[in-house]
């Protein structure tokens, strides 16, 4: 997972457990637990995505317990409200056919499990566009798709596996996007933005929570070594980021430990950078774009001044 997507994952991770480890400040919103659940429910997925996209079936074995809870809940919630329009329009076949008790879900074998999901999860999407005011979504259907696919990659062959690496980091993403945008800024955000009054810790640390870790959607990067022209380590080069044609220091960092500097958590702009050593020549770039959650690097050598 690149260091964007990681970030966003803590940043998701933090503000979940936060909120699930003080539920009294969010107990009159009645909404709010509800949503919250489908948030760590579609993180199952997304650290399941990631896992897998780094190459193995490793990521969906370690998680399975996860993931089965996963693929009961949609396939219970899809069934439930396929079934309640079929009844409602005379469809009876489809009816029973997705008219799933929850016990009878819980005690179902991995095979079953997948059968009776894959079932749900094709009459739920043949049917969105009619069925899903009566209970579920076609954000719904789309995630059960993707845990059930993950539920069953343990068993694919390398063929299949192939496959499911290469799509697992681009739902992944998409699926990092969606839950920030659709869990977060659409509800859970709104829902907390409430409580600025009456919960005024809650708020404040609820927003503190959804900072930590959130920059590498945002902000950016400038790292890099300083060397000698035998490329020997440099330490002590002080290394500052000027925005661009002022004198506005936007950050300042000593390279250390074999050469090395960083400066993180910058905001996307034009910059200039310089970087100084006494008795050497200062090594200067103009005019640097720092793009929004982008990391730059440079392996910078620095010439002596000749007396």
């Amino acid at each position: 997972m690149d260091d964007v997507s990681s970030n966003k994952v803590n940043m998701i991770g933090s503000t979940l457990s936060f909120c699930k480890n003080n539920l009294t400040p969010t107990a009159g919103i009645m909404a709010f637990n509800g949503i919250r659940i489908q948030g760590e429910d579609k993180l199952v997925l997304i650290r399941a995505l990631a896992l897998v996209g780094e190459g193995g079936t490793k990521g969906t074995t370690s998680n399975t317990l996860e993931l089965r809870g996963v693929v009961e809940r949609l396939t219970y919630k899809c069934g439930n409200g396929v079934a309640a329009w079929a009844y409602s329009v005379g469809k009876l076949e489809l009816e029973a056919a997705n008219s799933h008790n929850k016990s009878d879900i819980e005690r179902m074998k991995k095979e079953v499990m997948v059968s009776v999901g894959t079932q749900v999860h094709t009459d739920a999407l043949a049917n969105v566009l009619l069925a899903a005011p009566y209970g579920y979504t076609s954000t719904d259907v789309n995630d059960l798709g993707v845990a059930l696919g993950l539920y069953e990659a343990k068993i694919q062959s390398p063929q299949e596996m192939k496959a499911t690496i290469n799509s697992s980091k681009t739902e992944m993403k998409r699926m990092i996007g969606d839950l920030i945008e659709t869990i977060f800024v659409k509800q859970m955000d709104r829902m907390v933005n409430t409580l600025i009054d009456s919960q005024k810790v809650f708020y404040k640390a609820y927003a503190t929570v959804r900072g930590i870790n959130d920059l590498g959607g945002h902000h950016g990067k400038i790292g890099g070594t300083t060397v000698d022209i035998n490329d020997s380590a440099l330490d002590g080069v002080v290394f500052t980021a000027v925005k661009h044609d002022t004198t506005t220091v936007i950050g300042t960092e000593t390279s250390a430990d074999g050469g090395k500097f960083s400066e993180k958590d910058m905001l996307p702009q034009n910059l200039d950078l310089t970087w100084v050593l006494a008795g050497f020549h200062t090594v200067t770039k103009l005019n640097v774009h720092l793009g929004p959650g982008k990391s730059l690097r440079y392996h910078i050598t620095m010439l002596p001044i000749v007396p």
